[in-house]
């Protein structure tokens, strides 16, 4: 066991020298918001895109809009009912200077509020144009580079379809050196409209935060004590690897039988080996915190 903590030890340490910027950890939420002078690529330093590079992005948004892949999509649009659907909306693929994108983009119909719709489709727009000025950075940085590879992708699946609650996931994988990897939930509460952040399934002012952490790492001891081929950053002889606590916004979902599923991605609380993990919290953990009528409360 002792060899096996030196191993993951090394491999932390060679990951954390790697320099990947700080937004994909943040899951791409500061690439468009940061003004261009600030953006980096995936593994190199942003070199600012020339016009060619900025005709390249309109060249891609006007080729996936009128694509015959992308017409098609739109010319399926399902029309507004009782049934909320979930479908294609555009799809995006280019390759230059050695970067790859293949990018598919979901929207949603039949919601039955038509702003609560907008917006939420918005914000799957805004997942993918963040994806999309991340490739023109790319694009632009290994201008002139011999060999240089790298892909990008993003696509979604719908996790979860009841009466109550509609979950989307997309899913993102950055492949150069080594792969990364990214979920995003979206959890829409069909009762209200809304997106629903993992602040929002507690009362106001409950920390939620303490008790979802200690079961966590409670589980994460569990599941190394009974599989010597599991590790977790937790109890580590250096402590600013181990794992202390949820993010207030981490990633999550609801599952089928209305239990809270905390995501983390590639690399986040683990090893590379053990790609991403979910933990079920159990509803005795957090009753008593969690706000009247949220997704949990079933």
């Amino acid at each position: 066991m002792r060899e096996l903590k030196d191993a993951m030890r090394r491999m932390r340490g060679q990951y954390h020298a790697q320099p990947v910027p700080d937004e994909l950890y943040r899951r791409l939420e500061q690439v468009t918001s940061s003004p261009a002078k600030q953006r980096r690529p995936l593994l190199l330093w942003f070199r600012r895109a020339g016009t060619g590079a900025a005709a390249a992005l309109v060249a891609l948004c006007v080729t996936a809009n009128s694509s015959a892949s992308a017409a098609a999509a739109l010319g399926d649009l399902p029309v507004l009912g009782g049934l909320i659907q979930t479908f294609t909306f555009r799809q995006y693929h280019s390759s230059e200077n050695g970067v790859e994108l293949e990018i598919s983009t979901p929207h949603i119909s039949g919601l039955g509020d038509p702003k609560a719709e907008a917006a939420i489709n918005e914000q799957f727009d805004l997942y993918a144009d963040k994806i999309i000025a991340q490739y023109e950075a790319d694009v632009a940085s290994m201008a002139g580079l011999e060999n240089a590879r790298e892909s990008i992708s993003s696509d979604y699946r719908v996790m979860i379809d009841n009466d109550r609650q509609l979950t989307i996931s997309i899913y993102t994988t950055i492949v150069m050196a080594s792969a990364q990897e990214f979920t995003t939930f979206y959890n829409i509460d069909k009762q209200t409209g809304e997106l629903v952040s993992l602040r929002a399934l507690f009362a106001e002012d409950a920390d939620y935060i303490t008790p979802i952490s200690e079961e966590i790492i409670r589980q994460m001891r569990q599941r190394m004590e009974s599989d010597p081929n599991v590790y977790y950053w937790v109890d580590d002889e250096v402590e600013a690897w181990n794992f202390t606590a949820i993010a207030e916004d981490q990633a999550y979902y609801v599952n089928e039988d209305g239990q809270l599923v905390i995501s983390f991605d590639k690399y986040a609380v683990a090893p590379g080996y053990m790609g991403s993990s979910e933990f079920v919290i159990p509803s005795d953990v957090i009753s008593g915190i969690t706000a009247p009528d949220s997704l949990l409360c079933r």
